[in-house]
């Protein structure tokens, strides 16, 4: 279970009270000394004024994912697939992997290919730094 984009303006043009709440539950699956990967399935739920599609309310919906570490190429190497259900700004499906330079340092890369046709897909890249 957790909360994202939880907002501290909570009126005007300019509301960020997006307070999305999730649970979800994950299980790796192995076949013999092959790991298939983590699989999660879940639910969120979000500020139903701000998260909207076509003027009416979107804001819950189903949130699963695949992520494996490929270990066959390196074990540096992290892959995903995750979806997130409805038609608002943040349904979509996206397609991910990440590089682990050294144990504080990861980069991820990602593509958003949005539920809302309306809405441009997007190329993402995080840095991660661990202190």
């Amino acid at each position: 279970m957790g909360i994202y984009d939880l907002g501290t303006n909570r009126s005007g043009s300019e509301r960020t009270d997006y307070d999305v709440i999730y649970g979800k539950a994950g299980k790796t699956i192995s076949v013999g000394e092959l790991s298939l990967g983590k699989f999660s399935l879940g639910y969120f739920r979000g500020d139903p004024d701000l998260l909207l599609h076509s003027g009416e309310k979107d804001n819950a919906g189903i949130l699963a994912c695949w992520e494996r570490i490929i270990s066959e190429i390196s074990d540096k190497l992290w892959v995903a697939v995750d979806y997130q259900g409805s038609k608002s700004s943040y349904g979509a499906l996206n397609l991910g992997f990440a590089w682990k330079f050294s144990d504080n340092l990861s980069m991820i890369f990602g593509y958003g290919i949005y539920n809302d046709r309306d809405l441009a897909n997007t190329f993402t890249v995080q840095v991660d730094i661990d202190f």
